[in-house]
């Protein structure tokens, strides 16, 4: 039953993902979610799910994308700058981000002159 469901969304899924993107935005979220897959051999290894969320002109929120990766890292984060910027986005003015080692100096590379502002989360 997954399995056909899967097969009738899967076209809408790959349009969606293709999708044209506004060429500016104010603000765009960047995270990942990190979790364990077992292969079919039984090893364990470690995944990404890459989120990007970004707010348009209008205040509206959009998921501009999400990406299964196999670990977070600035060489697949270059990769989503590159997506982003194939689909049609030519500036992002507040890039926010986690605190992830040289995350700045990548996502510059894609969006130079974006303002990179680090994620603090606070827990009561």
């Amino acid at each position: 039953m997954i399995s056909k469901f899967t097969d009738k969304v899967m076209g809408d899924a790959a349009q969606w993902q293709n999708r044209v993107l506004d060429k500016v935005y104010p603000i765009v979220y960047l995270d990942a979610v990190h979790f364990k897959v077992k292969q079919e051999d039984g090893r364990r290894v470690s995944m990404s799910s890459y989120i990007c969320l970004g707010i348009n002109q209008s205040d509206d929120k959009y998921v501009l994308g999400i990406w299964v990766g196999e670990s977070e890292g600035a060489k697949f984060w270059i990769y989503v700058c590159n997506k982003l910027k194939k689909r049609g986005v030519e500036d992002i003015l507040i890039t926010c981000i986690d605190g992830l080692k040289s995350f700045t100096d990548t996502f510059r590379t894609g969006f130079p002159n974006t303002i990179i502002q680090t994620l603090v989360l606070f827990i009561k």
